[in-house]
C-alpha cells in the first residue's frame, strides 16, 4: 500500500475497484517490490496532489527504470477479460481521453474509434481521465441539460458519491468492453488545482488566448496534467509491446464517422502527428491529435516542460502554437490529416448540436478542408453547419418542448431499465390510429416479443383511447405535443430522432401503427447482418413478385421505413437527422424517401434488410393515409396550471388592494432606484465639497501668485454699474387688457368652478360615512368568493390524491 496519499474520497473509491494483475501477484519478492515501488510512483504520478510535480518525476523515472513487464499499470476488473481475449502480437493503440463526466460524448467514441479500429484488428486501451460532477442525486436534476449524454445524465440523477464509481464509471467501461475495447482504465479528478507560478518565464508562455492568470490558461495547463499522467499510465500498462499509435481527444468530441488509424504509417514513423488541417493561426489543433509512440513522449510531456519553463515555449500566443513549437523543435513530422470530429452539446431538445470553434475557421473559409471534402459534394459539412450551436435551427431545437424531452428521457430509461439497456418498442399514433396501434401491439406480444413498449400520443386523449380499446395498449404511453405547426410525419420522425439519439437502449424497434407482425422481433435480423445499425423493413409491392423482392440484395428502392430495428450508433443518429432535414425542407418527400436519400449520404454504412416474411401492413383509411398538420399546443396541465397561478395572483393583488383602501392604509411601496439616488447625490456632494475647498486653495494661490487687489476691483464693478445705469434705454410697458364685456364671462365662469367645487366637496362629507360603509361590505363580499375558491381547490386536489392513491 502506498503511504503518504491523500485522495480524495471519489478518487479513494476509483481505486477500490482496481485489481492488479494476477500474474504479477505470483512473481518472486523482488519483482513484487519492483512492482509496489512502480504502482505507488504511477499512483502518485495520476493523482491531482499539491507536490505533483516531484511525483511525477520520480514516477517517468522510476518508470523508465523498471522493466515494462513489471510496472503493469492494474487493469478495471471488468475490463480485463477482453485484454486476455486479445492477442499480444496485434497492433495496439492507446486512446486518451480528458474533461469531465458531464460534457462526455460516448457512443460516438466508443463506435468510430474504439470499434471500427478493433474490428481491423486493432487492440485499443482507452484512458478516461475525468471530473466528477459537483453534485450528485437530485441536485443534478436542475442540471440536467448540462449533460452531454443522456444515458449518463440517468444515471447521475440516481447516484451519490459512494455509488458513482460503481454505477457510472463501471458502466462507462462496460459499454467500452461491449465496443471490443481491449482495455479500460479511469481515473477521477481531484479538487487541487494547478500551481500557477508568476514569474517572468511562465507569464511569457501562451501570451494572447490563454495566460495562465486566466480561467483559460488554467484549463490548458489542467489537461496538459491529465494527459501527462495518462501516458503515465498507458506507459506503465503497455510493456514490452509498445503503443503503435496514440489518440488524444476531448471529452465533448463528436466523431461523426469511423476513423481508421494508420497504424503501418506511424509505426513506420513513430515522430508522426496527424492533426486537423484547419486552424487561423499558426498551431496544432488540439482537439483531437494521433501521434507516434515517439512523438507520444514529447507531445504528452508538454506539463513537464511547462513546469520547467522550457525556452521552446518562451514567446508563444496560444496552447495550439506552444504544441506546435514544442513539435517542430523536437523534430516531429507534424502532418495534416482530416477527421470527421466536431466539439457538441447537448440541447434541451434532446438533440446534438455542433459548435463552429471547433476549428476556429476565418468567415470566408469553408469548412470542407477539416472533413477532407470538396465545395461541391461535402455531406459531413452539411450535417455539421445544418446542426450548428451557433444558429441553432428552430425548425429542429424548438420542435418539442423541453419538458417534454426530459419526460420522454425518463420514460425510456425507466423501461430500458436504466444500465441494463433492454430493448424498446416505440410508436408515434395519432387521434385516428387508435384502434390499429392497438392490433400492432396485440399481434407483437402474440408472436412472444418481451421488449417493453412505449406508446408516444401526437395528442391528449390518445393514451385514454388505447386504454380503454380492447388489446394491448402497451408498457407505457405518454402524450407529446408539437411545439410549432408541423406535418404529422415530420413529428413522428422528430419523435423517433430524440429517442434514439438519447442512446438509452441497445436496441430500439420502431413500428408504425399499421404494422401486424407474423414473427418475433428475435428472428428479424439476419445471421449475415449481425453487423448491421440500422435495419429496414422491405416494401415487396414495388417488385413484381415476393420471390424478387426477397432477394438478399440490397437495394435501397424497397426500403420501407414502417418498421425498423435501431441500434445505439452515432451512424443511426446521423442517417435519422439527414432524413429530418430532407423531410424540412422538401415538403413532399415521404419518410421513407428521405431515409433512402439519407442512407446513400453516408455511403450506405451499417444498412440492410429485415428477414422477409416479419409483418404485414394493414389498410388505412384516407383520413388516415393523409399527412395531416398538428397543430402546436401547451403540453398537458401546463396551461391550465398558468392560468390557475395568473388568476390567483390577479385576484391576491385585487383583494390587497381593496383591504388597504378600507383599513385607510397608505403603504408606500420602495423605490429602489430613488433610493440609489439619494445616494449618488449623497456621494456626489461629499464629493463636491472637497472639489470646492481645494478650488478655493488653488484661487487664493492665483490670486498671490498675480498680486490681485479684491478691493480695487470691487470698485471698479461699482463704477461700471453706475455707468450702466446712467446710459441704459428706457423702454415703455404696453399691457393688453380684455375688453370689460369679455371680463366679465371669464369672473363669471370661475366663479360658477368655485361654486360646483364647494358643493361637491359638502356633498362627499355629507356622505362620507354611508360610502364607507358600502366600501366595506363589497371588501367583505370579495373575501368570501375567494375563500369559497380555495377551498374547492382544495377538495378537489384530495380528490385527486383519493383516486391516485386508490
Amino acid at each position: 500500500m502506498c503511504l503518504g496519499s491523500s485522495r480524495p474520497r471519489l478518487t479513494a473509491l476509483a481505486y477500490f475497484h482496481y485489481v492488479p494483475h494476477r500474474n504479477l501477484v505470483a512473481s518472486m519478492p523482488a519483482r513484487v517490490g519492483a512492482l509496489v515501488l512502480a504502482l505507488c510512483s504511477a499512483a502518485e504520478g495520476l493523482h491531482l496532489q499539491k507536490d505533483a510535480q516531484p511525483k511525477l518525476a520520480r514516477a517517468d523515472h522510476e518508470l523508465t527504470a523498471v522493466g515494462a513487464e513489471e510496472a503493469g499499470w492494474p487493469f478495471h476488473r471488468r475490463s480485463r477479460q477482453r485484454a486476455e481475449e486479445t492477442s499480444t502480437d496485434s497492433a495496439r493503440v492507446a486512446v486518451l481521453v480528458s474533461g469531465s463526466v458531464e460534457n462526455l460524448v460516448l457512443s460516438p467514441l466508443l463506435t468510430n474509434v474504439v470499434r471500427a479500429n478493433a474490428q481491423k484488428g486493432i487492440q485499443v486501451d482507452l484512458f478516461l481521465s475525468l471530473t466528477a460532477p459537483a453534485k450528485l442525486g437530485k441536485q443534478v436534476v436542475s442540471r440536467r441539460q448540462e449533460a452531454n449524454d443522456p444515458k449518463i445524465q440517468t444515471l447521475l440523477d440516481s447516484v451519490d458519491e459512494l455509488s458513482f464509481n460503481t454505477t457510472v464509471m463501471d458502466f462507462i467501461c462496460d459499454l467500452a468492453k461491449a465496443q471490443l475495447a481491449s482495455g479500460c482504465q479511469w481515473y477521477l479528478e481531484g479538487e487541487d488545482r494547478v500551481a500557477l507560478p508568476s514569474d517572468a518565464t511562465h507569464r511569457n508562455i501562451m501570451t494572447r488566448d490563454s495566460p495562465i492568470e486566466t480561467p483559460t490558461g488554467r484549463a490548458v495547463i489542467s489537461r496538459w496534467r491529465s494527459l501527462s499522467r495518462m501516458w503515465i499510465a498507458a506507459r506503465a500498462m503497455e510493456g514490452q509491446d509498445q503503443y503503435s499509435a496514440v489518440v488524444v481527444a476531448r471529452e465533448d468530441g463528436y466523431w461523426i464517422a469511423p476513423h481508421l488509424i494508420d497504424v503501418q504509417g506511424f509505426q513506420m514513423d513513430a515522430q508522426q502527428v496527424s492533426t486537423v488541417p484547419c486552424l487561423d493561426s499558426t498551431g496544432i489543433n488540439d482537439k483531437a491529435m494521433i501521434m507516434g509512440r515517439e512523438a507520444a513522449d514529447t507531445m504528452l510531456g508538454m506539463y513537464q516542460a511547462w513546469q520547467k519553463g522550457d525556452m521552446r515555449l518562451d514567446g508563444t500566443r496560444t496552447a495550439e502554437e506552444a504544441l506546435f513549437r514544442m513539435a517542430t523543435e523536437s523534430g516531429l513530422n507534424v502532418k495534416p490529416e482530416p477527421m470527421n470530429i466536431a466539439l457538441s452539446s447537448q440541447t434541451s431538445s434532446g438533440l446534438p448540436c455542433f459548435r463552429e470553434d471547433t476549428f476556429n475557421l476565418k468567415q470566408e473559409e469553408g469548412y470542407e478542408q477539416c472533413f477532407g471534402e470538396s465545395r461541391e459534394y461535402a455531406p459531413v459539412t452539411s450535417l455539421f453547419s445544418t446542426f450548428s450551436c451557433d444558429t441553432m435551427n428552430p425548425d429542429f431545437y424548438d420542435m418539442l418542448w423541453p419538458q417534454q424531452v426530459q419526460r420522454l428521457h425518463q420514460t425510456v430509461a425507466e423501461l430500458a431499465s436504466h444500465s441494463d439497456r433492454a430493448p424498446i418498442v416505440l410508436t408515434v399514433v395519432n387521434h385516428d390510429e387508435v384502434e390499429m396501434a392497438v392490433n400492432m401491439l396485440t399481434s407483437l406480444q402474440s408472436v412472444g416479443e418481451e421488449a417493453a413498449s412505449l406508446v408516444v400520443g401526437t395528442s391528449t386523449g390518445i393514451c385514454k383511447a388505447m386504454k380503454d380499446s380492447v388489446g394491448v395498449a402497451g408498457s407505457r404511453c405518454i402524450a407529446v405535443q408539437p411545439a410549432q405547426d408541423v406535418r404529422s410525419s415530420l413529428f413522428k420522425h422528430a419523435v423517433l430522432t430524440t429517442v434514439a439519439a438519447a442512446g438509452l437502449t441497445d436496441r430500439l424497434i420502431y413500428a408504425a401503427p399499421n404494422a401486424l407482425f407474423a414473427r418475433a422481433p428475435e428472428s428479424w435480423r439476419p445471421r449475415d447482418r449481425e453487423d448491421r445499425q440500422v435495419l429496414f423493413a422491405r416494401d415487396l409491392t414495388r417488385s413484381r413478385d415476393a420471390k424478387e423482392g426477397c432477394t438478399d440484395q440490397a437495394d435501397l428502392a424497397q426500403m420501407d421505413s414502417s418498421v425498423m430495428l435501431l441500434s445505439d450508433a452515432p451512424q443511426v443518429t446521423e442517417i435519422l437527422l439527414r432524413a429530418w432535414e430532407r423531410m424540412l425542407y422538401e415538403e413532399k418527400a415521404s419518410q421513407t424517401e428521405a431515409l433512402a436519400a439519407a442512407v446513400q449520404a453516408t455511403d450506405a454504412a451499417g444498412f440492410g434488410f429485415l428477414s422477409c416474411g416479419s409483418h404485414t401492413l394493414q389498410t388505412a383509411g384516407a383520413s388516415t393515409a393523409a399527412d395531416k398538420v398538428l397543430s402546436w399546443e401547451m403540453p398537458p396541465g401546463v396551461a391550465e396550471n398558468m392560468r390557475k397561478q395568473r388568476s390567483r395572483a390577479n385576484a391576491s393583488a385585487w383583494v390587497d388592494w381593496l383591504r388597504r383602501q378600507a383599513s385607510g392604509e397608505t403603504q408606500r411601496r420602495s423605490a429602489p432606484q430613488q433610493v440609489a439616488d439619494a445616494q449618488r447625490r449623497a456621494e456626489y456632494s461629499k464629493q463636491a465639497s472637497a472639489w470646492k475647498e481645494t478650488w478655493e486653495r488653488r484661487v487664493q494661490e492665483l490670486r498671490e501668485e498675480n498680486g490681485y487687489n479684491e478691493t480695487e476691483v470691487r470698485e471698479q464693478r461699482k463704477l461700471q454699474r453706475q455707468y450702466n445705469r446712467a446710459h441704459r434705454e428706457h423702454h415703455k410697458k404696453r399691457v393688453r387688457y380684455l375688453p370689460p364685456d369679455e371680463a366679465a364671462k371669464v369672473k363669471a365662469k370661475d366663479e360658477a368652478w368655485e361654486a360646483s367645487q364647494e358643493k361637491q366637496r359638502q356633498d362627499d362629507l355629507a356622505k362620507a360615512e354611508s360610502r364607507r360603509e358600502a366600501f366595506q361590505r363589497e371588501v367583505e363580499k370579495a373575501q368570501k368568493m375567494m375563500d369559497a375558491e380555495e377551498d374547492e381547490e382544495e377538495d378537489s386536489t384530495a380528490e385527486e390524491d383519493e383516486a391516485g392513491a386508490a
